[in-house]
């Protein structure tokens, strides 16, 4: 896959692309979540809505939750251990 700077782009399409995954659900590969946590870190959490992180949180993680805040749910992807 090529790394899409589209503005456009949702985070999981941004995630993913700068993974380098192939397909989206390439993201659940439990080997791939210190690149997915590289790529997090890096990314501006205002840039995109607390819903898309609440649902990259749920795709990645598999865990269910409604943070309250962008910053919040970046930092759950940053130092969740349930891989």
């Amino acid at each position: 896959m090529q790394k899409t700077k589209d503005k456009d782009a949702g985070l999981l399409e941004c995630i993913a692309s700068e993974v380098g995954c192939m397909y989206l659900s390439d993201l659940h590969q439990a080997r791939l979540l210190e690149t997915i946590r590289k790529v997090v870190f890096a990314i501006d959490p205002a840039k995109y809505s607390v819903s898309e992180w609440n649902d990259a949180v749920f795709y990645i993680t598999g865990h269910k939750a409604e943070f309250e805040t962008q910053t919040k749910a970046k930092d759950f992807l940053l130092h969740d251990k349930g891989k």
